[in-house]
């Protein structure tokens, strides 16, 4: 009767043993595939380079490190200061990675004012991301 009830511990110390590795098998592709989304949306970058004034012409440019949101764009957008806050003056959508895409505003005759770049966009998880460049002040 010793060896029987040795012999039944074994047992269900083994159906245990041999269960838990096989609940946390079944557990892995889940918790991979939600380790995968997190990365593609952390991995949403936006980039920006500097606001400058060549001739009469106010231009921005900034590119984006991975699709970003369910589009996959992001948008550029010079903006001048005024006394109510930023006037969004020219704007460019930003789509693919790896590469810079430019917004242009003319800004002859306007006189002087504070420019600057943002650029914008939403990550694949729905969150909101955003940069802002330098502040320009110029006299056109």
């Amino acid at each position: 009767m010793r060896k029987s009830s040795a012999t039944s511990v074994l047992s269900t110390v083994l159906a245990a043993a041999l269960a838990t590795p096989l609940v946390a098998l079944a557990a892995a592709p889940a918790q991979a595939a939600a380790s995968t989304q997190a990365a593609a949306a952390l991995a949403c970058e936006l980039h920006l380079g500097p606001t400058t004034k060549s001739g009469s012409t106010i231009v921005g440019f900034g590119s984006q490190s991975q699709d970003c949101g369910t589009s996959g764009t992001s948008t550029l957008v010079i903006q001048r200061s005024r006394w109510y806050g930023w006037q969004d003056l020219a704007n460019t959508t930003v789509t693919g990675r790896g590469y810079d895409a430019y917004v242009r505003y003319n800004c002859s005759g306007t006189g002087t004012h504070t420019y600057r770049t943002i650029h914008v966009g939403r990550t694949i998880g729905g969150s909101p991301a955003f940069k802002e460049s330098n502040h320009l002040r110029v006299s056109c």
